[in-house]
């Protein structure tokens, strides 16, 4: 049924955001502790951004879905709800839906690979001072190769700036994290921020499931809705006939 599976996604959509909104503050200090130069920075603002657009989408979605359902009277003497729920306005909807879909799983994505960089940093950070400072030698050489191309600890200069480009992930830029990250900087925000992570890619994956069930609920509403409107265009099709007929016959019969 489309509206029980429209009030599951909103619902879905619900938690999602509340989840979302529980971890935004933990898991953005560690993002934006990683530097300018990686996308994740402001990564966990976007992500609320599009769970609360989808939860605003999904809040529409469900009314337009139990007017339609329903056929509430008072509320359809409104234009707007008439319009909200025709054929043309689930079909919108629908588009809509699939589109944050679409925008979720990019999302979630993302979250998983600074979820996997967070957690591996965070590692670093537990494994004492030494650790940390020979890893930072590490993070300084490849930032300061990847931006200049040259390597002061390399006297045979085997590196290749183009193939080190090339090696570079488009999705996220391991050469921009490098340039800009400070584990000193960094490790203070790592405390327990595991559990946060996790709660805030959950939130992103229920938000996924959420628009793909609302997609499908608009999608057979559609469905559902043309076949009423071709219905009724039939019907008033069938009943102009008769008066075409009788001012047919009307026209033959009258003299001249």
């Amino acid at each position: 049924n489309n509206v029980y599976a429209s009030s599951f996604a909103l619902v879905m959509s619900v938690v999602a955001w509340c989840l979302g909104i529980a971890a935004f503050g933990k898991v953005a200090e560690a993002f934006g502790s990683m530097g300018s130069g990686t996308i994740l920075r402001d990564s966990a603002f976007r992500a609320v951004i599009h769970l609360s657009f989808s939860m605003i989408l999904n809040i529409v979605s469900f009314m337009a879905i139990c007017c339609s359902t329903f056929h509430f009277e008072q509320a359809m003497k409104f234009d707007v709800v008439h319009t909200l729920t025709s054929s043309a306005a689930f079909c919108v909807l629908r588009i809509a839906a699939f589109t944050t879909f679409l925008v979720q799983l990019a999302c979630s994505s993302l979250m998983l690979v600074g979820m996997s960089s967070v957690l591996t940093l965070d590692f670093i950070c537990h494994m004492g001072s030494t650790v940390q400072f020979h890893a930072q030698e590490v993070i300084w050489e490849i930032g300061n190769f990847t931006l200049t191309g040259r390597d002061p600890f390399d006297p045979f200069h085997t590196g290749n700036l183009g193939e080190t480009k090339a090696a570079d992930t488009r999705f996220v830029s391991v050469a921009s994290m490098m340039q800009h990250l400070s584990l000193e900087r960094f490790c203070p925000y790592s405390e327990d921020v595991g559990a946060q992570l996790f709660i805030f890619w959950s939130s992103g994956i229920a938000s996924l499931v959420s628009q793909a069930l609302m997609a499908i609920a608009l999608n057979g509403e559609k469905e559902r809705i043309s076949v009423h409107e071709e219905h009724e265009e039939a019907r008033g099709v069938a009943g102009m006939v008769p008066l075409v007929q009788s001012a047919v016959n009307s026209a033959v019969s009258s003299p001249r």
